[in-house]
């Protein structure tokens, strides 16, 4: 054996060694992001959905009580009964808001939209439905 051979040998596996946990850790961190956005577009799409039962619960109610046209608008629980009023709702991390427009005479769109940030950029979750003067 030579002088410096086990050295080249101790260098070349902490190199191998180095490259293979830098890799583990890029995936690690991956499936950390992945994992965050995840949960956070379940959390948007349930939000999202909430927006559109409570709009549905004010039409049930009474169909004059929701905004014709326009934005943003929110829906918010007044202890009772959900209610809407202009601007955007802070959910955490999560902001809500809606728009509405009057395509025919008696049905309404909304547009509901669930938006937040992360360190991948910005996101939405984007549910709209028609809702009509049915009684």
């Amino acid at each position: 054996m030579k002088k410096g051979q086990s050295l080249v040998e101790a260098i070349v596996a902490l190199g191998i060694s180095i490259i293979i946990i830098t890799g583990l850790v890029i995936l690690a961190v991956g499936a950390v992001r992945t994992a965050t956005l995840t949960r956070n577009r379940s959390l948007a799409v349930q939000y999202a959905q909430e927006g559109i039962e409570a709009l549905r619960s004010i039409r049930d109610r009474d169909y004059s009580l929701l905004p014709t046209s326009g934005g943003p608008y929110q829906v918010v629980w007044t202890g009772s009964e959900w209610d809407t009023v202009a601007g955007t709702e802070s959910l955490g991390l999560l902001t809500r808001s809606f728009s509405v427009s009057e395509p025919t005479s008696g049905k309404l769109q909304f547009n509901l939209i669930v938006s937040w940030s992360d360190s991948g950029g910005s996101h939405n979750v984007d549910l709209t439905t028609f809702l009509a003067d049915w009684q």
